[in-house]
């Protein structure tokens, strides 16, 4: 079943009917959101229902990255699947085809691999079938926070049962600390964007470790990314003593994007850790 919708409240009698498909052998795929939110901490239904045949779907764009408008969970999104200016039929009254971005764009992708492993494998389980979809997705860094398979989905690995290397982290033991501490105002203005730059002279890995993180949850967002434009991580709400994950190169980017409604604390930046 390909589930291209989503909003509103939980409900049993979804929760039980998802749960009634899943005794029938039925695989539920369904959009993750479009809020650009952590679906670990805000649910978004009904790809959050804890429910086993269910598989939760982010968008990713035509460079691996995750889509700026695109929910995640390190958790609670399973994979993820292009979903960036996508092209898409629509009734005809608006045109037949038309290119649309979404999460309801990238679920189809990986509702249609699942059904070419059916065809190939009448016998395969709805766990069977999504434990095979995280494990041969292909695997990147900058989406190794965003989702339980920390890549986007392969319909050549998917059905040849090929599982890729994941990107190798740096050694822990390696980190040393930098100074580098900026801060946003606080508390910062509406309809803003905070651009925060650093660079580390001979550095390989960076990371930025955040006294605090403040920001009014769901609205303002915190983009932290490297030097090729890769988001690494995106927060939103309140996270004391955030750590991001690793950055490759020698330069660093950390962003505050605020609308027009309620302003909090805003951010401060401990320090930075570096591998030479």
């Amino acid at each position: 079943m390909s589930n291209s919708w989503g909003g509103g409240e939980p409900t049993q009698a979804l929760n039980d009917a998802i749960t009634e498909a899943q005794a029938a052998g039925i695989t539920f795929v369904a959009a993750a959101g479009n809020d650009a939110d952590d679906n670990d901490e805000t649910p978004s239904f009904p790809s959050s229902y804890r429910v086993d045949n269910i598989i939760s779907v982010a968008a990713t764009d035509n460079m691996d990255r995750i889509a700026r408008f695109s929910n995640f969970g390190a958790k609670q999104v399973h994979v993820a699947a292009p979903g960036v200016k996508t092209l898409s039929t629509v009734p005809a009254w608006k045109g037949t085809y038309k290119f649309l971005s979404g999460t309801s764009m990238a679920t189809p992708h990986v509702s249609g691999i699942a059904a070419l492993m059916l065809s190939a494998n009448p016998n395969l389980t709805t766990a069977e079938i999504k434990n095979q979809l995280i494990q041969t997705s292909d695997r990147t860094h900058s989406l190794t926070r965003k989702s339980v398979s920390g890549g986007r989905v392969n319909i050549y690995n998917a059905m040849n049962g090929i599982v890729p290397p994941a990107p190798v982290a740096p050694d822990e033991s390696l980190w040393v600390d930098y100074a580098w501490s900026v801060e946003t105002p606080h508390p910062y203005k509406e309809n803003q964007v905070y651009t925060y730059s650093v660079t580390v002279p001979g550095a390989k890995y960076i990371r930025v470790v955040f006294a605090t993180v403040d920001t009014e949850h769901k609205f303002d967002y915190l983009r932290v990314t490297q030097a090729n434009g890769d988001e690494i991580d995106r927060l939103s709400g309140l996270k004391p003593g955030y750590v991001t994950d690793y950055l490759i190169g020698d330069r660093a980017t950390v962003v505050l994007e605020s609308d027009e409604t309620m302003c909090k604390s805003g951010f401060k930046v401990a320090k930075l850790q570096v591998i030479y």
